[in-house]
């Protein structure tokens, strides 16, 4: 199932460029779910939270473009972006995409978290 979730995040890749997680590497399965903080270096430093479910990261990333209406003293916005594979979990690392180079810093966690609310 993982294999189908990543194959958004595995089409904006060439692997051959990147050292970024491809996601074949075999995660085992935790007690738990996992959660990560990752610093992100990107247009602007931020934090990505990472969640586990159903077999990838679920990530909320800072998003440019959707905060400029928003006093600066308020931007907290956070959207969904594709799903990662597990092994992001530890990633650090520069990576190029034609434009940038994005650095992903070390990761704050691991930790666990419980779904609440609505069964998923």
């Amino acid at each position: 199932m993982a294999t189908k979730r990543l194959a958004t995040y595995r089409a904006k890749r060439d692997f051959t460029a990147t050292k970024e997680p491809s996601g074949d590497t075999t995660i085992a399965p935790a007690q738990r779910l996992r959660f990560v903080i990752q610093k992100h270096d990107a247009t602007r430093l931020h934090y990505d939270l990472r969640l586990e479910l159903d077999g990838v990261f679920k990530i909320l990333g800072r998003h440019e473009g959707v905060h400029h209406s928003i006093p600066a003293d308020n931007r907290r916005l956070a959207v969904e972006v594709e799903d990662h594979p597990l092994d992001y979990g530890d990633f650090e690392g520069t990576i190029p995409d034609g434009r940038v180079w994005w650095r992903y810093g070390p990761a704050v966690g691991p930790g666990y978290w419980t779904p609440g609310g609505r069964p998923l």
